[in-house]
């Protein structure tokens, strides 16, 4: 059990409790046993092993006041203790406080609570010569407060003995704290409170009520109102060393992290300059895959004319048909149609036509004026 012991200063003594057991304690100084005395005898008696002690100070002996600041303030801490002698009803020089502010539109919303030294300091002095490191200082409602609440709408009543005390929070933030001679019934403090969800430090019969036991032994949040003078804050080394141990591993895990990013930006580097070695050899490929293709598409030309022997004795036909007036430009064959293609220039497009005619079925497809002479196109089906 290494959590803290739980120690409720109250106004007629101290009660000593942990949060995994239940068994309660109360200490009423009579001048027989010392504080560290009772402390010890209470870990003996519940089998308690911790060197950790938390302290709550009852409603009933704290003092809370709500201010306004400005926001133009630049030290909160600094005006605070300005205005502490007149906050609080203690002598200046023997109060413990401490303070928590809240951003509003138009100024701070500031909640300041303060509690008399005098019966406090004493107990806080035996405890730290016990040998026990004390963690805190803290309302009592403080004890109450843990993560399950921190979005939910809540309140608390603590009784007291000439007041009832209704804490209202908002999530984990104190937001109001009301007096009432008389503790109120429950819808009444329904409407007060804006929210059902109300805890009451003491068992009701109304079961409305909750029971606050059931937060007892959650561990509370504490993260306002440290009233614990700096003279008793001791440094834990445990807690220290397990933080030192953490950050190595954080380093330890960025260093890996690192060293692998390194790696592989080490590994993109020379697969780029692999690449940039092999690119000319690759574009050199290319250049030989398109010739290629050329190759090859000129010798399945030379083989189509190969497989058409009449070819050479149609270009001597073809010469000696045509006018003395007419030549070619260029020639193309038409394996599909079985035809051929010729183009070239003319003076005389009739005679041209009619001496074509004697080497088979001639067509005139086009023909246009070019170099002062017609520019003919003509497709000469074979037989």
């Amino acid at each position: 059990m290494s959590e803290a012991l739980q120690l409720l200063i109250q106004a007629d003594g101290i009660e000593i409790s942990h949060p995994q057991t239940e068994t309660v304690v109360k200490f009423i100084r009579d001048g027989g046993t010392s504080f560290g005395e009772a402390l010890a005898d209470f870990c003996t008696k519940a089998g308690v092993s911790t060197n950790t002690a938390l302290f709550f100070v009852a409603e009933e002996l704290l003092f809370m006041k709500q201010i306004q600041l400005p926001l133009a303030t630049q030290d909160l801490k600094e005006a605070i203790s300005y205005q502490l002698g007149l906050l609080a009803p203690f002598p200046e020089d023997s109060i413990l406080h401490s303070f928590t502010t809240h951003q509003e539109k138009e100024h701070y919303q500031v909640i300041v609570v303060a509690a008399s030294m005098e019966q406090i300091i004493t107990m806080l002095q035996e405890t730290a010569e016990a040998g026990y490191r004390i963690s805190g200082l803290f309302p009592e409602s403080q004890r109450y407060v843990h993560w399950s609440l921190k979005k939910a709408r809540w309140a608390l009543v603590v009784p007291g003995s000439r007041f009832a005390k209704v804490i209202i929070f908002n999530g984990g933030r104190l937001e109001e704290r009301i007096f009432s001679k008389l503790e109120p019934p429950f819808e009444e403090l329904t409407a007060l409170c804006g929210t059902e969800e109300i805890y009451h430090v003491e068992k009701q019969e109304d079961e409305r009520f909750l029971d606050t036991q059931q937060l007892k032994g959650k561990k509370p949040l504490l993260r306002d109102f440290n009233m614990l003078p700096a003279s008793f804050v001791r440094t834990d080394f445990s807690r220290m060393a397990v933080i030192a141990l953490i950050v190595l591993n954080v380093i330890a895990l960025l260093a890996f992290v690192g060293g692998k990013m390194h790696y592989q930006s080490m590994h993109s580097e020379l697969v780029e300059q692999e690449i940039t070695k092999i690119m000319p050899q690759v574009k050199e490929v290319k250049d030989l895959q398109a010739r290629e293709m050329k190759l090859r598409e000129y010798v399945e030309s030379v083989e189509g004319i190969g497989r058409n022997p009449d070819i050479i004795l149609f270009v001597k036909q073809l010469t000696d048909a045509l006018p003395e007036t007419s030549y070619l430009d260029q020639m193309r064959m038409d394996k599909n149609q079985n035809a051929i293609h010729i183009q070239g220039y003319t003076d005389d497009i009739g005679s041209l036509t009619a001496a074509l005619q004697e080497m088979g079925e001639a067509k005139l497809k086009s023909t246009s004026r070019r170099k002062s002479k017609t520019y003919f196109n003509v497709e000469i089906n074979l037989p």
